[in-house]
C-alpha cells in the first residue's frame, strides 16, 4: 500500500471498504499525525474537494467544516499522489 503524503488526492471509501470504485467524495490530504498510516495512533485531517460538502464531510467535520476532526487514514484510498506514482 503507497503511503499518504500531505497533498495527495484521495477518495472516502468508509469504514467497510466496500464502496465501488469511483463511488466516494474526494479530497487532499492536508494534515497528518503519525509517520506510518497502518500504525492504529494515525490519522489524517483531509478538505473536500468540490462545489458541495458531502454527507460525509458533514459527519466527519467540526461544525460543517470543509476540512474533517483527526480520521483513520485507512478510510481513504489515494486516487492521486503528489509523488505522481
Amino acid at each position: 500500500m503507497k503511503q499518504l503524503k500531505i497533498g495527495d488526492l484521495v477518495r472516502y471509501r468508509g469504514w467497510n471498504h466496500v464502496v465501488s470504485r469511483g463511488a466516494g467524495p474526494l479530497a487532499i490530504v492536508t494534515d497528518m499525525r503519525g509517520e506510518d498510516p497502518e500504525d492504529y495512533h494515525a490519522r489524517i485531517r483531509v478538505t473536500w474537494v468540490g462545489n458541495e460538502l458531502p454527507i460525509q464531510g458533514k459527519i466527519l467535520s467540526v461544525n460543517n467544516s470543509w476540512t474533517t476532526r483527526w480520521v483513520k487514514p485507512g478510510s481513504f484510498e489515494i486516487v492521486s499522489s503528489v509523488d505522481n506514482d
